[in-house]
């Protein structure tokens, strides 16, 4: 039988080999939980985010809707300006009035529909005037 002696330079190097490939092994590990943890704080933003912005377009939208109710049930005579941004939060959107009933705001992929009273007129981003004449709403 043979029996191999190791010589003390051979278990020198084998262990500083096994304490490099720990190492790595280490450092590759908490790169990758490093990796997932931005990945999930990303996702997290960006879900607080959408969030956001869903809330901001939902109450822009009432607000708006509020408007055109408020005109409708005021004395007639009523008239009134108001703006509507070009964005929100820094987010496009389209606003408009469907069959004379319905204000539409879309932005992203999504929709809100607002039932409103029958308005003559359309809707715009930019200077709004809306008036109510002898019962009857216009707008622009």
């Amino acid at each position: 039988m043979h029996e191999q002696i190791s010589s003390p330079k051979t278990s020198r190097y084998s262990r500083r080999s096994q304490l490099a490939l720990e190492f790595v092994l280490l450092v590759g590990l908490s790169i990758t939980m490093a990796m997932v943890l931005v990945i999930f704080m990303y996702d997290l933003q960006r879900d607080n985010l959408t969030e956001k912005i869903d809330v901001k377009m939902r109450d822009f939208g009432y607000s708006v809707h509020q408007e055109l109710l408020t005109a409708y049930d005021m004395n007639p005579g009523y008239s009134r300006t108001f703006y509507l941004s070009d964005q929100i939060e820094r987010t496009g959107y389209n606003v408009s009035i469907l069959g004379n009933r319905t204000l539409l705001v879309q932005y992203g992929e999504k929709s809100l529909y607002y039932t409103i009273p029958f308005i003559g007129g359309s809707i715009q981003k930019g200077s709004n005037t809306i008036r109510n004449v002898d019962g009857n709403i216009y707008l622009n």
